[in-house]
């Protein structure tokens, strides 16, 4: 679910800045002060494969996953030209580079990992009852429709990760006797994953 769509982060960071939010849930979307930012494809990327590697990639390492079927120098200069195109649609503070190390600034939240905070509370037992939306986020499938070689292990990873928790919130849900809420939960899990 995109983050337009979902109760997501303040418009305004604590710093004054505007809030900077990435959803990779779904459907891609980069949203600047609760407004979706469109950058286009190849930038989308970039920040898709920053956001999953929040330490942050070496530019050489960055350039190979996402252009690996062009030799060094043009994937080099590939990357350069998608990092000016994302520059010149985004907040310049979105993208940081040290050292020849490129990263999401860190007061950029990202659904993904608030996903996975949920699965780990879910997964621990830790869940709130009331909390409806459950099943919905960690349904989610991670970029469909992307095939880029290394979004293929995250999107399996996470959706065992996901899988695993919606499993247990079944249970626990089954077990404080809301059968309905837990069947619920199943039909999202059949819809992540039919096996």
């Amino acid at each position: 679910m995109p983050a337009s769509t979902q109760a997501g982060p303040p418009a305004r960071t604590e710093r004054g800045g505007p809030a900077l939010h990435v959803a990779l849930l779904g459907t891609f979307e980069l949203t600047v002060g609760g407004i979706p930012r469109r950058v286009g494809r190849g930038p989308s990327r970039l920040v898709a494969l920053l956001a999953l590697n929040r330490r942050g990639l070496s530019r050489a390492h960055a350039a190979r996953m996402l252009t690996p079927h062009l030799e060094s120098d043009s994937a080099r200069g590939s990357l350069r030209r998608q990092l000016a195109r994302l520059r010149a649609r985004a907040p310049a503070e979105l993208v940081e580079e040290h050292g020849g190390r490129l990263r999401l600034a860190p007061r950029v939240s990202v659904d993904v990992q608030e996903a996975e905070a949920l699965a780990s509370r879910v997964a621990g037992g830790a869940t709130a009852e009331g909390d409806t939306e459950i099943g919905e986020r960690l349904s989610l499938e991670l970029l469909p429709g992307w095939d880029d070689g290394w979004l293929l292990p995250v999107r399996a990873r996470l959706t065992d990760r996901f899988l695993n928790a919606l499993e247990a919130h079944a249970r626990g849900l089954e077990e404080r006797g809301d059968r309905d809420a837990a069947i619920a939960t199943v039909h999202h899990m059949l819809g992540a994953d039919p096996l």
